[in-house]
């Protein structure tokens, strides 16, 4: 069964040749480079013509791709793309404003709770705790 390395990215500059030396000892046999193509579009040419790929165009691992996604945007490179960097700041500038609304509306669960029941959100969640290792044996 043929295998597909990936993670490659994440090794940058030397990707190309620790590819090449897996697949040449039949290790895997497809490279797969998933965040490169977002930072170098051209990094499979460069690496056929050139045998290397342009270092200032290379993933540098910072993972702002997945973080796009994970705001349910289209992925792609913030530090090499203007697009994605623009869409990046609009992604987190939302996220801060989210991340505000619902530190104030903790804040006035926590108040709530104490006024109205004497307690804390920790306290509430120590009890369910118990209540699921003793009813239920699970945590």
């Amino acid at each position: 069964m043929p295998l597909i390395s990936s993670g490659l990215s994440y090794l940058g500059a030397v990707s190309p040749n620790v590819a090449a030396a897996y697949i040449k000892n039949n290790d895997f046999a497809f490279a797969g480079f998933g965040r490169m193509i977002f930072a170098n579009p051209n990094f499979a040419k460069q690496i056929l013509n050139e045998g290397k790929i342009d270092v200032k165009m290379q993933c540098i691992a910072c993972s702002k791709c997945t973080e796009l996604m994970r705001a349910g945007s289209t992925p792609g490179c913030v530090i090499r793309d203007p697009l994605y960097t623009k869409l990046y700041k609009e992604k987190l500038t939302k996220n801060i404003e989210k991340a505000k609304k619902l530190s104030l509306e903790e804040s006035q669960l926590k108040s709530y709770l104490k006024s109205k029941y004497g307690v804390t959100p920790m306290f509430i969640a120590i009890i369910a705790g118990f209540i699921e290792y003793t009813f239920f044996g699970r945590f």
